[in-house]
């Protein structure tokens, strides 16, 4: 809510990730994200798991359901949008 209010700004989380990220990276050889749901969940608040992946320099792993139609669709999708974020 305080985003959608105005309180806390899309530069301010990125540099609240982009600080917790560089902390954790410093102390270790190698970090895992690992983000829930597909590549924009978190879009609300300008902060979707691949938009993330971008502030960071993250490379992503997408992982899809089984299966064939739909499968494929959103996969594409997801790819998609990824690759719109440099990811």
């Amino acid at each position: 809510r305080d985003y959608l209010d105005g309180h806390i700004t899309n530069d301010s989380q990125h540099a609240k990730v982009q600080e917790s990220y560089d902390q954790i990276r410093a102390r270790s050889e190698v970090v895992l994200c690992e983000g829930t749901g597909h590549c924009a969940v978190g879009s609300i608040v300008g902060a979707g798991n691949a938009q993330v992946a971008s502030w960071i320099g993250a490379d992503m792993i997408l992982v899809a359901n089984g299966g064939l139609g739909s499968t494929f669709d959103e996969l594409e999708l997801n790819r998609v949008y990824c690759a719109s974020l440099n990811v």
